[in-house]
């Protein structure tokens, strides 16, 4: 190791304090100078990133004349040297200058910058300083007479990568190697001598590539996250990530997790790149302590190619089995049989690490997961009020596989998660005869599903089938439908069949509300057997227009108490509806409607704003409730537009042509509010108005 003896101030009877001159002489023949003695602990190699000749290869050594240190000196609150300039070799302290009686503690680091806001919080960019390689002191406490002992360390962490390769015609020479979702940024504390690492996966790290067999990167102590992206090495055209492992090995054989790169340290990965994979050899972190060892490999192609999709994940890493996958895929492999554990494939449950997921895009046709284990609770809906509570196929575990046909589901599945086979436009066959709960979009757009197994769903979410070819729906047991859709944010998405064009018939016998949309834009849909339905909610038959009142499908409506905002809007096929128990019609109800001839609302007592807009056939309005009748929040009709358009053209409601039948309390004298004025009543005149 090279070293150097350094007395920066023991010249210092012919030096002044920072920012003298050599030429400057002190006042007095007995002025005490300060000692300061330097030295630097071991690793990261300065020949790659700084110009100190006196550092070692392991990183070790001491500083050399014209070197600037940023030095700190206080005296109990008060700071006597703040970032002051202490170049080594020429400038010199004295005591007097700092305190002749009193300890004085030294803080130090190199190299010097312009300026520092807050030596106790400092921001240092690995990836962006000149001199990536910080060096701090340690602090020390000295009184006149004592040598200041600075001894410094490396803040920040030396990654080497060493390639090696077997394959033939492969340069490891041309290989190149980056780094994925490293942090660029540590918070350095230059008063006490320590390093803040930053959090795992950040993306503000640009380190560069760097190329041949071997690359070191000086970077920011940071957190790091099991299986993320990690070394990025470019061969032959072709990209291979090697992930952050689980555990490392210390000294002694056991093993700890691996959770950060830490400040002061060196971690070198010896890559072997085979045909079988990218195999890390050794990985020892050493210099300053003994961290540990790594072991671990990627597997990218190569080797033995399969003959089936037949994979037992039971002893594979979640990289194993997204490599035999992959494996299986490049050989012509559609269709997969899995067993093992349900961790072990490695589903992201989160939608932009989606793409990710072993079967993202790809030709896959068929997988059968009737022997996999192990499942977990999932993610129904990305909206933090729905929480996951039963076991099931994760969020997001076949998004995006455009080819796959068919899937098969072990009885324990009782859920499918967020996602799971949103955009499957090929799913044709699945069975869901044990499943329970069906998370949002987890069918979405899988157009070539026209028949499936609902039997046992108690819950679905919103967007569950958006868009699938389903014809017919059966659901005994259902209790609620379109869950987290809210009126708070159902303007920007659909209900659990919204925009199913092929459905024509749903039965669900236990269901008491409709939620919100559910059906909207099923425009074949014309049976409906809801016997328990006593809510529609918004939107809930939006452009049904097969629905009508002249055979059973408006049937479900007998019990209905409460009608949502735009419920029937557009359902051009109904003619004559009635609503028997029905006590509140909301804004728009049935907005568009215009094959409507006749309304029976013979218990409705509130109403809101145009709930006959442009139902331009409409001939008669029952509304024969007694007592007083009112806007939905509890004003008087007089003030409202219940019956009016919104907009002067098109294809308008006339009250003039229409027939009011109301209770004859609401007669000129009657009991009842409002009460008729000629032909005049709720803001509107009317062709006639007569009572039952």
């Amino acid at each position: 190791m090279k070293t150097r003896t350094l007395l920066a101030a023991t010249l210092a009877a012919t030096l002044a304090l920072a920012g003298c001159s050599k030429n400057d002489e002190p006042d007095g023949p007995t002025r005490a100078a300060v000692n300061i003695r330097t030295s630097i602990g071991g690793t990261i190699d300065a020949g790659n990133f700084g110009s100190r000749a006196a550092i070692s290869a392991d990183g070790s050594g001491n500083f050399e004349a014209g070197d600037v240190l940023g030095l700190y000196a206080t005296v109990g609150a008060t700071a006597k040297l703040a970032n002051s300039a202490y170049t080594v070799g020429s400038t010199a302290l004295w005591w007097d200058e700092l305190s002749m009686t009193d300890p004085v503690a030294f803080a130090a680091y190199y190299p010097k910058a312009e300026a520092i806001t807050d030596p106790a919080a400092t921001i240092f960019n690995a990836a962006t300083a000149t001199n990536p390689d910080l060096l701090l002191a340690t602090p020390v406490t000295a009184s006149k007479g004592e040598d200041v002992a600075l001894a410094f360390r490396h803040a920040m962490h030396r990654l080497t990568v060493n390639l090696s390769t077997d394959i033939d015609g492969w340069d490891i020479a041309t290989a190149r190697v980056s780094l994925a979702g490293m942090n660029a940024s540590a918070t350095v504390n230059i008063t006490a001598g320590t390093v803040t690492p930053g959090e795992a996966d950040a993306t503000d790290g640009d380190y560069g590539t760097k190329t041949g067999a071997a690359a070191t990167f000086v970077v920011a102590p940071q957190k790091v996250t099991t299986n993320a992206d990690w070394i990025q090495i470019t061969m032959d055209g072709e990209q291979y990530v090697y992930k952050v492992p689980a555990n490392i090995t210390l000294p002694g054989g056991t093993t700890a997790p691996l959770t950060a790169l830490e400040s002061g340290k060196t971690l070198t990965l010896n890559l072997a790149l085979t045909r079988d994979g990218v195999t890390l050899t050794t990985g020892d972190i050493a210099a300053w302590d003994t961290q540990g060892t790594i072991d671990g490999e990627i597997n990218i192609g190569g080797g033995d190619t399969p003959t089936d999709g037949n994979i037992d994940m039971t002893d594979m890493t979640a990289d194993q089995v997204k490599a035999a996958i992959d494996a299986a895929i490049a050989a012509g492999i559609t269709e997969f049989k899995l067993t093992g554990p349900i961790a072990n494939l490695g589903i992201k449950e989160d939608y932009t690490q989606s793409t990710g997921n072993p079967f993202y895009n790809t030709g896959v046709t068929k997988v059968d997961l009737s022997g996999v284990t192990g499942w977990q609770t999932v993610a129904y809906s990305n909206f933090p009020d729905v929480t996951s509570s039963v076991a099931g196929l994760p969020a997001y575990t076949f998004y995006g596989c455009a080819a796959l046909t068919e899937v098969v589901l072990p009885a324990e599945v009782k859920a499918i998660g967020l996602g799971a086979f949103l955009s499957c436009t090929s799913l044709s066959t699945i069975n869901l005869k044990d499943v329970t709960h069906i998370g949002k979009q987890a069918f979405g757009f899988c157009e070539a599903l026209t028949v499936v197994d609902l039997s046992a769903v108690i819950n679905l979410y919103m967007e569950a089938f958006q868009e699938t070819g389903l014809t017919a729906l059966s659901l005994p047991e259902a209790l609620a439908i379109s869950g987290g859709l809210t009126a708070n944010n159902f303007s920007s998405h659909t209900g659990s069949f919204g925009d199913c064009e092929s459905l024509v018939s749903v039965n669900a016998p236990k269901l008491t509300s409709t939620g919100y949309k559910s059906f909207s834009g099923c425009s074949a849909l014309t049976t409906l057997t809801l016997s328990a339905l006593t809510e529609i909610n918004d939107e809930a038959f939006y452009s049904c227009k097969k629905l009508t009142t002249e055979n059973e499908g408006f049937g479900f409506a007998k019990e209905v108490t409460t009608v949502g905002e735009k419920a029937f809007g557009y359902c051009t096929g109904l003619t004559n509806p009635e609503l028997p128990e029905a006590t509140l019609i909301n804004s728009y109800a049935f907005t568009g409607c215009t094959a409507m001839e006749s309304l029976k609302l013979p218990k409705a007592t509130r109403f809101g704003a145009y709930i006959a807009n442009r139902c331009k056939s409409l001939t008669r309005i029952e509304a024969t409730a007694s007592g007083a009748l009112t806007l939905s929040d509890g004003g008087s009709l007089d003030n409202g537009a219940v019956f009016g358009n919104q907009g002067t053209t098109g294809d308008l409601f006339d009250a003039a042509n229409c027939t009011l039948v109301l209770n004859a309390d609401k007669n000129t004298g009657g009991t009842g509010s409002p009460t008729v004025n000629g032909t005049t009543w709720a803001n509107a005149t009317w062709k006639s108005i007569t009572n039952p």
